[in-house]
Parts: C-alpha cells; structure tokens; sequence
C-alpha cells in the first residue's frame, strides 16, 4: 500500500540524475495541488540529439505544464524561416529533452494506473501521453541537468567515461 501523499519515479536509464533535480520536480507538486503529474526538462543545443529518437522532446504552454512529448524532433521547422523563429531569442537550443523522472500525487497514480493504454502512448512509447490523452495535466520544470541517459550501447559507454572522470575529479577513484 502506497502511504506517502505523492511518490517520484527516477528511471533507470538516468544513473547520475541530480538531487536538485529531483527537488525541481517535486516543488511544483507540494505547492499547488491542483497538479497530479510532474516530470523535468533541459534545453537541448545539439542538433543531432534533438534528431535523435532515444531522446524525448517535450513541448509546454505558458504555464510549463506538458502540450505533447515525443521521440520525433518537435517542434518540427517547416522551413528556414519557421527555424529562425522558433530560436528568436535563444539561437543555441533545438528543444526541450525530457528526463525520465517523474512525480505522481498519491491518488492520481491509482487512477492512472487503471486508465487504458492509447494509441498515442503506444505508438511513441511513452507511458506520460495516456496522462495528457485523459485530460490530465503535467507540470515541467526547467533545470539544467544534461545528466548522461542509458538507452544505447554508446550510452553506456559514455556514461563509462562519465563516471571515470567522476572519480577522477573526486581524488583517486577505487576500481
């Protein structure tokens, strides 16, 4: 039986997730509760991760709660000038990269636990969109986190060298 008031679930494909981070994407939830869902966002300033399907992009409205994830590049330049304007303002970052963390207020994930599947959250793979298909809303706080993700082999591998220079930067390491 689940007896806290909201629980967070840190994937398992983000090993090196921040504690400031985690502290983001609860906030929200423990001042408003109004909000069932929360999760977390970072800019992305590379071309090719925002291309990228193993990384989920996330667009929000003015209130930073969740208009759509998805593994495609969103939002998607129709054409040059359509870039240009997107990036006004910020001509470094392609999108938002969603981390794979998220905050649920206690009742909500018992109902959402019983909602069915959609078409959408099974075709993108991404169990948040049955939330949003439902009416629900989900809160996305920005933080500056480009914590390294472990869905492929070359992941694992630069998560590898991540840690390397972890301890490397922390004194001398034990192997």
């Amino acid at each position: 039986e689940i007896v806290s008031d909201w629980l967070v679930n840190v994937q398992g494909d983000l090993p090196f997730i921040k504690s400031e981070t985690i502290s983001r994407a609860v906030r929200p939830l423990s001042r408003d509760r109004s909000i069932p869902m929360g999760t977390v966002c970072s800019p992305i300033y590379d071309e090719k991760e925002w291309r990228n399907p193993n990384i989920v992009k996330v667009i929000k409205d003015a209130d930073s709660f969740a208009i759509y994830f998805s593994r495609a590049p969103i939002p998607y330049p129709r054409n040059a000038d359509a870039r240009a304007s997107a990036r006004a303002g910020n001509d470094k970052v392609w999108g938002l990269r969603h981390l794979g963390l998220y905050v649920y207020r206690r009742d909500f994930l018992l109902k959402f636990a019983r909602l069915r599947p959609t078409v959408l959250e099974q075709t993108e793979s991404l169990e948040q969109l049955r939330a949003l298909h439902y009416g629900y809303r989900i809160f996305v706080a920005d933080v500056d986190d480009s914590s390294v993700e472990v869905d492929t082999l070359a992941d694992l591998n630069r998560a590898q060298g991540y840690l390397k220079a972890l301890k490397g930067s922390h004194g001398r390491g034990k192997n």
